[in-house]
């Protein structure tokens, strides 16, 4: 579920917004055409885009490594229980033998 959600926040900045292209209001209109691409570089738009997607990606980064350590940890627990588990037949057909 958090890949998708990943996946569509980075889909939503690089291809549905306006930030990376020029939107169509503007291409009839040159004077302001040309304010809205100065105001862009002003503003370091592709700059912040590309910061954007790297935090995102160290999100998913991060995101993966906690859900491969909580199966890790999961999975531990399960081998412990069986352990135990084997462990406590064991005793129970060692009682059988003893008594």
């Amino acid at each position: 579920m958090l890949t998708g959600v990943r996946h569509h926040n980075r889909h939503c900045i690089n291809l549905r917004s306006d930030l990376l292209i020029t939107p169509d209001f503007y291409w009839d209109r040159e004077n302001l055409e040309k304010l809205y691409d100065k105001t862009c570089q002003f503003l370091s738009i592709n700059r912040r885009v590309n910061v954007v997607n790297e935090k995102l990606e160290h999100c998913s980064q991060l995101t993966d490594l906690m859900r491969s350590h909580l199966s890790e940890k999961h999975s531990l627990r399960l081998e412990w229980m069986i352990i135990i588990l084997i462990a406590i037949e064991v005793m129970f057909e060692l009682a059988k033998m003893i008594f």
